[in-house]
């Protein structure tokens, strides 16, 4: 059959768990609702046309709303608002848009040029679930001067990545093991770490990040009112600098990133994250659901190396975080 859909949605990029519909998103079982370090997605408008086969082969192709998260040099650099030269010439590095008279009035933009388009493949061979797609982005920068040209320059780069996963039913509807991942360049905002998509170069320029993000995990089923899960996942980023100009460059200054209310400008690197958790069915009925949960996830955030502030390199600061969640859930008529 032939599916269209339109409107707010999950991202093509999200794994599923059988074709492409929706309401088959697999998505992680987690309370913490920004899911796993690793795990692909984004709710957005979107324009969405899918072809299947049999209930088995499936092919999409989506028109998402795009938006694009920018590394250093960081600040509001708002079209509608004021900021500092960061460029040789007095240029003033402008990659959101802020303020206006609309609903959004308090919030920043990306002035993306054009849609992020998706397209994946799919198949239910009848012995788990397989994807791979595509993806292609559209990025946008502009640099503009004060006096005396007052003038401006339009920057803009693409990026490109590719994704895949898996399903596997270790034990039939008991045990499954899954894997999906994404790699490519400009791509860092689909994951759950939302890690810098492009950076400006010293010319104004907009240079796309190479970076990853893979999530795994086993979910079982001991029993028809219980779900244990297990996850683990990592993101990650490259650098692109020239000189003090980039994402994670060797010469930012962090030497005051051990102290507190110190400034620390460090870049990300690498985002790392594990969790167990389980869900309790405890009451199902004509009226809906009640079900309690318990999670554990731990991450670990590492940093671009920089310099001391006097000429010597030093390592970036990591750290490290545990966190324990606990949900209560009612689900009327579920």
């Amino acid at each position: 059959g032939l599916h269209v859909e339109g409107g707010q949605g999950w991202t093509l990029a999200t794994m599923y768990s059988k074709g492409l519909l929706p309401r088959q998103e697999n998505v992680p079982l987690t309370i913490d609702a920004q899911y796993v370090v690793g795990f692909n997605w984004a709710r957005q408008a979107e324009v969405r046309i899918v072809k299947d086969i049999d209930q088995k082969y499936w092919f999409g192709f989506s028109v998402e709303s795009p938006q694009t998260i920018f590394g250093n040099p960081a600040g509001p650099n708002c079209f509608t608002g004021a900021a500092a030269p960061g460029f040789p010439g007095g240029g003033i590095p402008e990659y959101a848009a802020c303020g206006g008279p609309n609903v959004n009035s308090i919030q920043a933009y990306s002035d993306n040029y054009a849609p992020d388009l998706i397209a994946k493949v799919a198949a239910d061979p009848g012995f788990g679930h397989y994807e791979l797609y595509g993806l292609l982005r559209f990025m946008n920068g502009r640099v503009s001067y004060g006096a005396p040209t007052y003038t401006g320059t339009n920057h803009a780069t693409t990026g490109e990545g590719i994704g895949a996963g898996m399903i596997l039913p270790v034990v039939p509807g008991k045990l499954n093991f899954q894997v999906s991942g994404l790699i490519g360049k400009g791509v860092g905002r689909y994951g759950s770490s939302t890690l810098p998509d492009v950076t400006f170069s010293p010319t104004g320029s907009v240079e796309a990040l190479p970076g990853y993000s893979v999530m795994g995990g086993f979910v079982g089923h001991p029993t028809p009112s219980v779900d244990i899960y297990a996850y683990g996942g990592a993101e990650g980023v490259s650098a692109k600098y020239s000189g003090a100009f980039g994402y994670g460059s060797p010469s930012l200054n962090l030497s005051g990133c051990g102290l507190e209310l110190g400034a620390c400008p460090a870049n990300t690197n690498n985002i790392v994250e594990g969790t167990v958790g389980a869900w309790w069915r405890f009451i199902k009925g004509p009226w809906g659901t009640m079900q309690a949960g318990l999670q554990y996830e731990y991450l670990n955030r590492n940093t671009f190396a920089g310099s001391n502030g006097k000429g010597a390199a030093i390592a970036g600061p990591s750290a490290n975080e545990n966190v324990l969640l606990f949900s209560m859930r009612y689900y009327p008529f579920q």
